[in-house]
């Protein structure tokens, strides 16, 4: 048996090790939160039910497991970069959730809704109607002028030190993205344990796109499996197959984005062609992964009676080898966002409406296919 105690001194976390009745002091890389049987005083060591498994002194990294035992991981946890935890959701697989946003994308859709992760870097966001050009900012910041009544940033010069975030007396600026460490994440996550244990939910990564940030992905859900809750990963199908297959080795269920079946069309409106992503979601479906095809449904864009007859005959070729499909009509959130991020806006249309949902559902049913309406 292993007893240990965790305690801060000078910003220094350590812990004293009992081992066969000898005492020995290991620095903690991180402080760390914990169960302790109900007490502040003693946890226990283990890895996979090994008590014994690291040497006296050895430096190590600890994550939160749920059982009251802390897991020793001699790696470093994978640093990210992420955008939004966003918590209680319903929407985003099954039970209540929580969606981590992971920032960086491959693809370049004409009316992406999260504008604000296609860079993997933070990104500066600059609400013109909140600033009042009071010039408070420009004092801590080179990369800004005002010019003819007007907040001028020179976004190349920005080194996102957050300085203007501080300075703005009316909120105009925000540091979209920050690093974290896959455990802080998780630790996160866990919060609210008890919503996934009695709703089958669990933790939704989604983005940007999570294939873009693979190692922190895979921690992330390495973490989130041994804690006993459900998997869930939104992508638009880039990554590598070596990550689907281990996501898919973890119980991960996938949202799988499919944009448009026909390749050219689909360089048009995303800036890549979808090879790669068709042959990554035959490899999810022959070996029987759980899947649900999410269809971005985009007003005059991809929803022509041919771009849907493409879809409804991918479904029925495919009915058995997916868990259902379901429509996501075009919503005009992402339009908002873009000017703060000195985006231009490529798409400009109404929210879809009832008629053109109908419609939609009308084509699909007329080929055999069966789909849902995302809520």
């Amino acid at each position: 048996m292993v007893l240990t105690t965790v305690f801060l001194i000078a910003g220094i976390t350590f812990g004293i090790i009992l081992r066969n009745n000898k005492i020995n002091v290991l620095n903690i890389e991180e402080s760390v939160e914990y169960y302790v049987n109900g007490e502040n005083k003693f946890l226990r060591f283990g890895v996979e039910g090994d008590d014994n498994l690291f040497e006296p002194n050895e430096k190590i990294n600890v994550g939160l497991c749920t059982k009251n035992i802390i897991i020793l991981r001699k790696q470093v946890s994978t640093i990210g970069t992420i955008f939004n935890i966003q918590k209680f959701c319903i929407h985003d697989g099954d039970g209540i959730r929580t969606c981590v946003f992971l920032k960086g994308c491959p693809l370049n859709c004409i009316w992406c809704h999260n504008p604000e992760g296609l860079e993997k870097a933070p990104t500066l966001s600059f609400d013109s109607q909140k600033c009042s050009l009071c010039g408070s900012c420009l004092a801590v910041c080179s990369s800004r002028t005002i010019e003819n009544g007007a907040m001028k940033i020179e976004r190349g010069n920005c080194t996102k030190c957050g300085r203007c975030v501080e300075e703005c007396l009316n909120a105009a600026n925000e540091i979209i993205g920050k690093e974290i460490t896959a455990d802080e994440v998780f630790r996160e996550v866990m919060k609210d344990e008890m919503f996934y244990e009695t709703s089958g939910g669990g933790i939704t990564v989604t983005g940007g796109e999570p294939s873009y940030q693979p190692d922190f992905t895979l921690e992330l859900l390495a973490l989130s499996k041994n804690a006993g809750i459900t998997l869930a990963i939104e992508t638009c199908g880039t990554g590598s197959r070596e990550f689907y297959e281990k996501c898919a080795d973890l119980g991960a269920t996938f949202l799988y984005d499919i944009k448009c079946i026909d390749p050219v069309r689909h360089k048009e409106l995303t800036g890549a062609d979808n090879s790669r992503i068709l042959k990554n979601l035959k490899y999810l479906m022959d070996r029987k992964a759980d899947i649900i095809l999410r269809l971005p449904m985009i007003p005059d864009c991809n929803d022509t009676d041919e771009d849907i007859a493409l879809l409804a005959d991918f479904l029925c070729e495919n009915k058995g080898r997916y868990r259902y499909a379901e429509l996501m009509p075009y919503h005009t959130l992402g339009t908002n966002k873009a000017p703060k991020l000195s985006k231009s806006v490529a798409y400009v249309h109404e929210n879809a409406s009832e008629k053109e949902i109908s419609r939609w559902i009308s084509l699909f049913d007329s080929h055999g296919a069966d789909v849902k309406i995302s809520k």
